[in-house]
């Protein structure tokens, strides 16, 4: 009897890259989300554009603690891809859409009953808490959505069939574009709901992405390969895995939101204007983290695939081809905006002072993303491949030093741009935590 030895697939430069680059589009084109309500709100006034930053980050803390569970999630499902368990990717689709339906729930219930309280008492402006308020009421609406299309998101990734992300973000962004500015300036019988409608239009895009994402599976994934669908059920023992996974990821995402939370309640201390250029500024640091956040999480996502398939030695060549690669790719970006960065700041707002008063901060968090790209490259890939402890304690410590740096120095200065070199602390403190771990190589266990 004769035995076909299957191919390895080889995971080369040339495979991260087409893997990378569909993710890389979805991310730039969620990011839109984000640019298009600061765009938007930025022709609106300060305020608006300075309470879209509290809130908007504010909301991020609640959205991770559903991205965390499901990057636990994504590592899981990877390692089960390499392994060709498929079935159990199946089992663990269903019991991540469960639990994250309850926890938005609960996290619904939460902000609804909490966040005017904390707005009035965290914010120096009434004017801003009030915003910031009205944008979280109606933003918090799209949890149940946006968790559910993470899971869908995390098992394209760790199935490496990302292609797919590109176009359901193509469709969430199409749909928030027309839809702020329907909603924020008003048209036809349609009034102008400013900030509200901002939130409205960002909710309305989360339930569009959803069903994108379900249709598809549907239509064109072969689902009972991997028992996606059917008779939904709750697994203790594999939710007590997921959870255990995807805990220290919950605790650390959630935690560096809220440490941005902090800096940016620390900002708006300092006036409306910073409010509103760390906003700006935000937005753009965003941006380029698309690139380490599609190289890392493709790189963690085969990196866990290969210890999967008993292929550990090939994992440390495979994140070095990785973060060249991430590097050689944003480094154009990053001269072109630096070459014309009044033009680049003119996309975001059209107030020639906030230009202005922008640009000394711009240039600090441009020169961040040097330290950025090895440290935030090596905690996507460390918890794609399930080391969701050594990449939370790193993150933790990290939040810790930066908002003592961010104290201290809000204290002893009014410049915002002094203000942003917290993020130099965040990115040296995550780098050196994540290097000696790697080189404990606790990476390599299954």
């Amino acid at each position: 009897m004769s035995v076909v030895v299957q191919p390895q697939q080889r995971y080369n430069s040339s495979y991260i890259f087409r893997l990378a680059i569909p993710l890389m589009l979805s991310f730039l084109l969620e990011q839109l989300i984000g640019m298009t309500d600061v765009a938007f709100l930025g022709r609106v006034g300060e305020v608006e554009l300075g309470a879209a930053a509290l809130a908007g980050v504010y909301f991020l803390t609640l959205l991770m603690l559903g991205f965390g569970y499901s990057f636990g999630l994504q590592a899981y499902m990877s390692r089960r891809n390499g392994e060709k368990k498929f079935s159990e990717i199946g089992s663990a689709f269903q019991s991540g859409i469960i639990f994250l339906f309850g926890l938005s729930l609960l996290l619904i219930f939460v902000s609804n009953l909490l966040s005017r309280p904390f707005f009035d008492a965290a914010c120096e402006s009434a004017a801003v808490a009030e915003a910031s308020d009205t944008y979280l009421f109606w933003r918090v609406w799209g949890l149940p959505f946006a968790f559910a299309s993470a899971v869908f998101r995390a098992f394209f990734i760790a199935t490496l069939r990302p292609n797919i992300l590109t176009a359901s973000s193509l469709v969430m962004v199409g749909t928030n574009f027309v839809l702020n500015y329907m909603l924020i300036f008003g048209c036809g019988p349609i009034p102008a709901m400013g900030i509200a409608g901002a939130a409205i239009a960002s909710t309305v895009s989360e339930v569009v992405c959803l069903a994108f994402f379900a249709w598809y599976a549907l239509r064109r994934v072969n689902h009972q390969r991997y028992a996606l669908f059917g008779h939904f059920h709750w697994e203790w023992a594999l939710q007590f895995k997921l959870f255990k996974l995807g805990r220290w990821l919950m605790i650390q995402e959630a935690f560096a939101f809220f440490a941005w939370l902090i800096f940016f309640l620390a900002v708006e201390h300092l006036g409306e204007l910073p409010l509103a250029i760390s906003n700006i500024v935000r937005q753009l640091c965003s941006t380029f983290f698309l690139f380490i956040h599609a190289f890392g999480s493709t790189c963690g996502a085969i990196a866990s695939n290969l210890i999967g398939e008993g292929r550990e030695e090939e994992v440390p060549a495979l994140c070095r081809r990785g973060v060249v690669i991430c590097t050689l790719c944003m480094l154009p970006f990053m001269a072109f905006v630096c070459l014309f960065p009044k033009f680049t700041l003119s996309i975001f707002t059209s107030f020639d002072d906030v230009i202005a008063a922008s640009l000394p901060t711009f240039f600090v968090m441009m020169g961040s993303l040097l330290i950025a790209i090895p440290s935030m490259y090596t905690l996507f890939v460390m918890g794609g491949m399930g080391q969701t402890k050594e990449s939370s304690v790193a993150t933790m410590l990290a939040a810790v030093f930066y908002l003592v740096f961010t104290f201290g120095i809000t204290h002893m200065t009014q410049d915002v741009h002094i203000v942003w070199f917290a993020d130099y602390v965040y990115y040296i403190i995550t780098g050196i935590v994540l290097w000696l771990y790697w080189r404990r190589g606790t990476w390599r266990q299954h």
